[in-house]
C-alpha cells in the first residue's frame, strides 16, 4: 500500500474519531445539565417513601411458559 493513501487514511479516521468524541463530551454535557435540572425541581426534593419489593416469581415459572 503507498505511504500517501495510509496518511490520508489515517487522517480521516482521526478526524471521524474527534468527531465521536466530540459528539460524545456534547451528550455528557447535556445528559449531566438534564440531571441536574430534574433534581433541581421542587417535586423531587421531598424523599420518596420506600416502596416495598415485589417478589420475583420463581425462575421455574419463567422457563414453563418458554
Amino acid at each position: 500500500m503507498p505511504k500517501q493513501l495510509l496518511v490520508s487514511r489515517w487522517q480521516s479516521t482521526k478526524n471521524r474519531l474527534a468527531g465521536l468524541d466530540q459528539r460524545l463530551a456534547e451528550w455528557y454535557r447535556q445528559g449531566k445539565q438534564l440531571s441536574e435540572n430534574l433534581s433541581r425541581r421542587p417535586g423531587n426534593a421531598a424523599p420518596t417513601p420506600n416502596k416495598p419489593d415485589i417478589p420475583a416469581r420463581p425462575q421455574t415459572e419463567q422457563v414453563s411458559k418458554m
